[in-house]
């Protein structure tokens, strides 16, 4: 265990707190640096008010798992530190998952689960661990861990990524299933509820042809998933994130990788998925992230890259940063966009918490939303309350004291 003695994030959460209570002004936090430690960070994770990511801590040489609680003024949370490498964390509620490198050459990750309720007493857990094999890329909803694993062919020794799940509900007990045990590569899983989303590398009939496709699995009957293609297209779409209704992912419209475009899916109809073109300039859109209605990616069409957002209600994009550094690999719970940032020359992670209309989860104003953020709540009631002498009479002199 080790905290950091430094004030960022949760001093900001606190003093919200503080001028909610003296002001009708609502509190709009800028950008910041959740937890600076001057070692590179990358790959943040975010559920609710707590962050994970990957730090390359110097003073051991490899990379470890840290968390914060943006709404806890205790400080930074070292959750793993074993010698090696652990990264690629994710998290859900209290349980932190994350890739375990064994050998510490990149031939064999394990995957492994920090179960950090107690935060002065972390129990760790191992998910898949197959000597010799991979798993790698895992993502974790509710009691569902997702992942990719190498097979290898007895037969010809081709080498594939399939996916796999795991039923964490009893930590001493876990069960590991497979989800894809197809030919080609299954890779990149996210997870939401029951749901496993994925990319497939489909060849096509009759040819040598082929290109990455998104595929959903419904693992409510374990080895017997059901399966649908909401993304079968020429195209390659990859890196697929999910929550709720929306599913989201980057298309290669150019075909070489120079021109990503993002994509989302309205499921909330079974039947009849809708498609939605959230990002589609002449530049690059790529890594989204998901949360309700809003989504955010990286874009490089001012030359560098920054964090944008997409208003699935309202169908509208927003800019989150334009600093003339990268901001990189965003990911969103609720209001609170994470990323990893350049600005001050090592790799950092910043946050900010997202307010006004941009974000309003209604598309037509609500009678007393003072604020126009889609919700009426006790920010409009301060407004109301601290205005309700105010005289709004045209002309003005008509007001009298």
């Amino acid at each position: 265990m080790k905290f950091s003695t430094q004030c960022s994030a949760p001093c900001l959460r606190l003093l919200a707190s503080i001028w909610l209570c003296s002001s009708a002004v609502l509190f709009a936090a800028g950008e910041f640096a959740v937890d600076p430690s001057g070692d590179p960070q990358q790959l943040p994770d975010i559920d609710g008010s707590t962050v994970v990511w990957q730090e390359y801590v110097s003073s051991y040489g490899d990379y470890d798992i840290f968390g914060i609680d943006l709404e806890d003024t205790a400080g930074n949370l070292y959750i793993v530190d074993w010698l090696k490498d652990q990264t690629h964390p994710r998290i859900f509620g209290t349980r932190v998952v994350w890739q375990n490198d064994y050998y510490s050459d990149g031939s064999d990750y394990d995957i492994h689960v920090s179960d950090i309720t107690d935060p002065s007493a972390i129990v760790h857990y191992p998910v898949a661990i197959t000597p010799d094999v991979s798993e790698s890329n895992p993502a974790i909803h509710g009691d569902l861990v997702a992942f990719q694993q190498q097979y290898t062919d007895p037969d010809t020794a081709a080498v594939d990524w399939d996916v796999y799940a795991a039923d964490i509900v009893e930590p001493n007990s876990v069960r590991v299933y497979s989800v894809t045990l197809w030919a080609e590569d299954q890779t990149t899983p996210a997870v939401y509820r029951n749901d496993v989303v994925f990319s497939d590398y489909f060849i096509w009939p009759d040819t040598t042809e082929g290109s990455w496709d998104i595929t959903i699995a419904d693992t409510w009957l374990k080895n017997e998933p059901d399966y649908q293609y909401p993304a079968f297209e020429p195209e390659d779409e990859t890196a697929p994130a999910i929550d709720r209704d929306y599913l989201v992912y980057q298309r290669d419209y150019s075909g070489d990788g120079t021109d990503y475009d993002i994509i989302a899916i309205d499921r909330s109809d079974p039947r009849v998925f809708v498609t939605i073109p959230v990002a589609q300039s002449a530049f690059s859109e790529k890594a989204p992230d998901v949360s309700g209605h809003i989504v955010v990616w990286q874009d490089n069409r001012s030359g560098n890259w920054d964090i944008y957002g997409y208003n699935l209600t309202t169908r509208k994009e927003f800019r989150i940063t334009d600093n003339a550094a990268d901001q990189t690999n965003p990911a969103i719970s609720g209001d609170t966009v994470v990323w990893q940032d350049m600005r001050t020359g090592v790799s950092t992670i910043y946050a900010v918490y997202l307010t006004g209309a941009d974000i309003a989860d209604s598309p037509t104003p609500l009678a007393g939303d003072t604020d126009n953020n889609g919700r009426v709540d006790l920010n409009d009631f301060l407004s109301l309350a601290e205005n309700w002498l105010a005289c709004n009479l045209d002309p003005a002199d008509a007001c009298t004291n």
